[in-house]
């Protein structure tokens, strides 16, 4: 079986993978199935519900909501019976298209905690429960987090995974989870339980759940992470890959805890063209790096390109370069183009923006250029 597709990072990538998933042949195939273990199933006239006026304005998770929703009605409305039919069809279906089985219960199973609880821990593993079991935390945390709990001890990875990417804070695409925001404690246990688990699907949750949590509690995460500092291989890898928010921001106790300690690094050269740009060109920046020290240091080196606000302030925002280990008297160059293009995330303003050089969290140089959206013609730098 294959691995749910990742939550989406974006509405662009949604709008591209809607017309991917929840097809008419899966459709087609799901109905059929179904009407094999449930005779009265009407498999057109469920697909002619499921393609219903609404179906080309609905985006991707509104097109699998939509489904469950359908499958609710064509089904028999006593929940325990149409999840028996479920669980007898669900093993045919996998990836993004078999997320309708959780999202089924999400939507008609919260008063059936126990039964619920059982037919998210298999549909979890044809695709993913990730989003379905967030109503269930918010419902009753106590009770579900005691669950997600012995999960992450379940001899199945995605079930595994499910116990740690389904109460991340932050779940890109999911309903928020402002009570772990607030206090992320009761998820610390179950990353406990993960922090060395052999598959790298698991691992990779983890490591977004810590680094979701150091969003609103950085503090909690550096504790976490300095405990585990001394761990096997897989727990720096998600040590390193957790605390990539904190980094990005120069946070000086998460270099300290992956070794990237103050050096004597000198920027040289530093060359930022063209001075003026239209919205949709790009900048290059292009610089050298020198340890003028005596030993060998650890450096990440990022830029930083602070975007112009509606009042004329900047807001900053870190871009990853590279992480390298630097002898000592060497020089490194480095050669960045950025297009400045339109995303759903960002709105541009015109004017002046500032780009610098980061390395181990320290800013140690600046170059400037100028923005003109479409229709302007860019003011030339002072």
């Amino acid at each position: 079986m294959a691995p749910v597709a990742p939550p989406l990072p974006s509405k662009k990538m949604a709008e591209l993978l809607k017309d991917q998933f929840f097809q008419p042949g899966f459709i087609k195939e799901l109905g059929q199935a179904i009407h094999q273990n449930f005779h009265s199933f009407d498999t057109r006239a469920f697909g002619e519900d499921v393609f219903n006026d609404p179906w080309d304005q609905l985006e991707l998770k509104g097109r699998m909501s939509h489904i469950a929703t359908m499958l609710q009605k064509h089904l028999p409305h006593d929940f325990p019976k149409a999840l028996g039919i479920l669980k007898k069809v669900v093993s045919r279906f996998n990836g993004f298209d078999a997320m309708v089985f959780p999202d089924f219960v999400r939507q008609f199973g919260l008063d059936h905690w126990e039964l619920s609880m059982d037919a998210l821990e298999i549909f979890t593993q044809y695709s993913s429960a990730e989003f379905a079991i967030r109503s269930f935390i918010i419902r009753d945390q106590d009770r579900t987090m005691e669950k997600m709990l012995s999960w992450s001890r379940h001899e199945n990875h995605h079930v595994r995974r499910l116990s740690s990417e389904g109460c991340r804070p932050r779940l890109p695409w999911a309903m928020a989870l402002p009570e772990f925001k607030n206090d992320p404690s009761d998820i610390l246990p179950i990353l406990e339980n993960l922090k060395a688990d052999e598959s790298e699907y698991v691992r990779k949750s983890v490591a977004n759940n810590i680094n979701d949590i150091s969003k609103d509690n950085p503090d909690t995460v550096l504790a976490l992470c300095r405990r585990w500092s001394n761990g096997l291989k897989e727990t720096q890898w998600i040590i390193r890959h957790g605390l990539r928010s904190l980094i990005k921001k120069g946070s000086q106790p998460a270099l300290d805890i992956l070794g990237y300690r103050s050096s004597n690094i000198e920027l040289k050269k530093f060359s930022l063209e063209p001075e003026n740009i239209q919205l949709g060109e790009s900048i290059k920046l292009q610089f050298e790096l020198t340890n003028m020290a005596k030993s060998t240091a650890s450096v990440v080196v990022d830029y930083v390109i602070h975007f112009r606000k509606a009042n004329g302030s900047n807001t900053p925002k870190v871009f990853k370069l590279t992480n390298l280990e630097m002898g000592p008297g060497t020089t490194h160059q480095f050669s960045k183009v950025h297009k400045i293009v339109p995303i759903t995330t960002r709105t541009y303003y015109g004017g002046e923006q500032v780009v610098e050089v980061q390395v181990n969290g320290e800013i140690l140089g600046s170059r400037r250029f100028n923005l003109a959206l479409e229709d302007e013609s860019p003011e030339p730098v002072a």
